[in-house]
């Protein structure tokens, strides 16, 4: 349900980046062996980071689909790590790709639909009562009825689905909603 209802916006935002995903993880795991060198290590670059740093060194900006990589001084085990604020803030959008690709290939796996429904019950579930729902949605008004499953998901910190119709029968046939 989640596939049909969700997936086609998740995968068009901007930051979905499924064909350069592997791509993501190297230079992530970059920035992440820097980091745990820099919290852990005294700043002093481990052979991981460095080994991390040469994998990095490979990818072309193209291969991150980006005008540039993030910046990231040269890194050798023993000798101090360097990072650059500009650096970070580049590291930082390869979080963000990543992020938005992984939620939106989550969304198409039967534990995203149990999540969803644990979700659904903490938000909308009145306080106290195990089997009274907080939202009667409109059964006279379609379009109402399209609205109001829209902005609940909202509440839920999700994007608006994309086939709301196909939400609202999977709702009901849980008895999520009346």
């Amino acid at each position: 349900m989640l596939t049909e209802a969700f997936y086609a916006r998740l995968a068009s935002h901007p930051k979905n980046s499924l064909n350069e995903v592997e791509k993501l993880f190297i230079a992530y795991r970059c920035f992440k062996e820097c980091r745990n060198a820099i919290m852990h290590d005294g700043g002093t670059a481990t052979a991981r980071a460095a080994a991390a740093y040469q994998a990095y060194t490979s990818l072309t900006p193209a291969d991150l689909r980006s005008k540039e990589l993030p910046i990231c001084p040269p890194v050798v085990a023993g000798d101090p790590i360097v990072l650059s604020l500009r650096g970070v803030v580049g590291f930082s959008d390869v979080i963000l790709r990543l992020i938005a690709t992984l939620d939106a290939e989550f969304a198409c796996t039967a534990r995203a639909e149990n999540e969803f429904r644990v979700q659904w019950h903490g938000c909308f579930k009145a306080s106290g009562r195990t089997n009274q729902l907080r939202y009667n949605l409109s059964t006279a008004n379609i379009a109402r009825r399209t609205e109001q499953i829209g902005r609940l998901v909202v509440k839920l910190g999700l994007p608006r689905p994309s086939k709301i119709g196909l939400l609202d029968r999977y709702l009901t046939a849980e008895g999520l909603v009346r």
